[in-house]
């Protein structure tokens, strides 16, 4: 049964319900990212298409020094700035922690690749099946910082590039380009025919197992480090093709006999592990070039 709205009141409170979801899936299209750092960086990295500028009003009578770069990066630009009561910044980023600037942007994209595309440098990270965006957007910042030269995830199980990815990795997000594969596996034995060596990450893998203190590694390595979820690992299919399967050897950290309940912390968060691996790696492979 339909209902009949029989005063103008009702009329007008069904008309702007109606504006307000219009309003919202057009809205949808864009991107609300938010944080100095992420907003900065998107303004100059050029990545994304900037629609506006939207900042905290209460802040316009005295700005902060960042914001008063962003505004004049934005003017530079021709990309208009607008003036907001704090609630609506709010609402806008779903009450994240926004440092009172906001931009509202075409989203970003992973670029579909195959190897051949991508292959430069001498660390790939890929990302199997990590979707959570503050372990994803954490992992992004890590590479950033330290060097990785592409990242590259599965296509289908894949993490958007959404504004929380943007603001856990401090902005990395928005001048670090993510590709993504359709297969995996085929990915990685590309991979391997043209000379990179492929490091998955896990434990309790007999063949092809080796610790992170006791792997070898040269300055003429070319290296695709793998890892996985935090519920799952490596996927199977990825570890059957690995040249090595490195882990991190806890025991020899420790001052203290592994019993209970001690036992039940033995593992690190995604992020934590990718960033040692990657250093350690990295650092060997500087000790070998000295070594030359």
């Amino acid at each position: 049964m339909f209902k009949v709205f029989k005063s103008q009141n009702n009329f007008n409170s069904l008309s702007s319900s109606l504006m307000s979801l219009f309003s919202t899936q057009k809205s949808s299209k864009f991107d609300f990212v938010y944080g100095l750092n992420p907003t900065m960086i998107a303004l100059h990295s050029n990545k994304r298409n900037i629609v506006e500028v939207i900042i905290n009003q209460h802040v316009q009578s005295h700005l902060p020094p960042k914001i008063s770069n962003i505004i004049n990066t934005a003017n530079a630009k021709k990309i208009p700035v607008k003036f907001v009561d704090r609630e609506k910044l709010d609402r806008l980023v779903q009450n994240q922690p926004h440092q009172n600037v906001v931009i509202k942007a075409e989203p970003l994209k992973y670029l579909r690749t195959k190897s051949s595309d991508i292959l430069q440098g001498n660390m790939i990270l890929f990302l199997d099946r990590i979707t959570d965006p503050q372990n994803f957007g954490a992992i992004i910042r890590t590479c950033q910082y330290l060097g990785v030269d592409n990242v590259v995830v599965d296509e289908f199980s894949r993490c958007p590039l959404n504004p929380t990815v943007s603001k856990t990795s401090s902005g990395a997000l928005e001048v670090m380009d993510i590709y993504c594969t359709p297969d995996p596996v085929e990915f990685l034995k590309d991979c391997q025919l043209r000379g990179w060596k492929v490091y998955s990450t896990g434990l309790n893998h007999s063949e092809n197992q080796i610790s992170l203190e006791k792997l070898k590694v040269s300055s003429k390595d070319k290296i695709v480090l793998v890892m996985g979820n935090e519920g799952n690992g490596v996927d199977p299919k990825i570890l059957k093709v690995s040249d090595k399967i490195v882990s991190i050897d806890q025991t020899l950290y420790l001052n203290r006999p592994m019993v209970f309940p001690y036992t039940l912390i033995d593992s690190l968060n995604v992020n934590s592990a990718t960033s040692i691996l990657i250093q350690n790696i990295k650092l060997k492979m500087i000790a070998s070039e000295k070594m030359i």
